[in-house]
């Protein structure tokens, strides 16, 4: 990532949200508003159930382009024995700087956690299991402007599952972080203060 990067974010940031965002800087701490705010119980139509959230999240992605893929094994037997995140459809990319994915779109992922160490003989120690569905947008960012469009389509999924965007706030650190072959910078968003995306742009 050149260093030129956080500029070329903020100016996309700009472009695709001034119109319905207050957009600041401060330090390299970046905060984008709804210029409506939206205060109160959330209004829900339409199915409340977890499959009905999910679908309609996955209607409102597909609209933009992003389709539902298949989910990854429970069973990993790579970095963990489990899947433990959507992220880890990367791991070819990522991992091992092979230009492809095991998956790619919107996956609402079963992973599981544990909490456990293991023991010299490399058994696992007590610990804390818990199991959950993680709703993820498992895609390669090579650009700028595909991060915006994907924040734009976080926030269109949201509401499409009726969480009005006038709730949400985004925040993040334009200094950029980097990993192996891979940088980026992460932006968060957030629902009356609670967070609900962290979506790093990465590239190779």
């Amino acid at each position: 990532m050149t260093d030129d990067r956080p500029a070329q974010l903020l100016d996309a940031l700009h472009a695709r949200f001034d119109s319905r965002w207050h957009v600041r800087i401060d330090g390299s701490s970046l905060w984008m508003e709804p210029r409506r705010l939206v205060v109160g119980k959330p209004k829900r139509t339409g199915d409340t159930s977890p499959g009905g959230v999910v679908q309609q999240m996955e209607c409102a992605l597909a609209a933009r382009g992003i389709r539902r893929d298949a989910l990854l094994p429970i069973r990993w037997h790579r970095d963990t024995d489990l899947c433990i995140s959507a992220i880890q459809a990367l791991d070819p990319w990522l991992k091992d700087a092979e230009p492809r994915v095991w998956r790619e779109g919107f996956l609402p992922q079963p992973v599981v956690r544990f909490t456990g160490e293991r023991g010299p003989d490399g058994q696992l120690l007590d610990g804390f299991l818990t199991a959950f569905v993680n709703l993820s947008c498992v895609t390669r960012i090579t650009s700028v402007e595909r991060h915006v469009k994907l924040l734009d389509a976080w926030i269109s999924a949201f509401s499409a599952a009726g969480l009005h965007a006038g709730r949400l706030t985004l925040h993040g650190d334009l200094d950029v972080w980097t990993r192996d072959s891979v940088a980026g910078i992460t932006i968060a968003i957030d629902a009356d203060g609670v967070g609900l995306v962290r979506q790093p742009p990465i590239v190779v």
